[in-house]
């Protein structure tokens, strides 16, 4: 009978300490799942985020009227601002 008390408590907590290992193994089960679906669902998102991002520029490209090139404004070359002579400058360059 003495031996029979002894153990009790052993059976007990080790019983104890099995069902909540048991339950936290199920809860990171149903955690992970509602990540990976989380995950899925974020990914579905961006993808037709993409895509609609892609349309309206293909939409802006295509109502944007592109200029001829010769309404097109040209850009100063590197040489148009420093070659030359330094006309009206003499004062300034002794």
């Amino acid at each position: 009978m003495g031996e029979l008390r002894r153990l009790s408590p052993l059976v007990a907590s080790s019983s104890l300490c099995a069902i909540v290992l048991t339950s936290a193994m199920i809860i990171c089960a149903m955690l992970y799942q509602e990540i990976a679906e989380l995950r899925k669902e974020l990914h579905n998102d961006m993808d037709l985020f993409t895509q609609l991002t892609n349309d309206a520029w293909v939409d802006l490209i295509r109502l944007q009227p592109s200029p001829s090139l010769s309404e097109r404004n040209k850009r100063h070359t590197f040489k148009s601002y420093v070659g030359g002579s330094a006309k009206g400058y003499a004062s300034q360059c002794s």
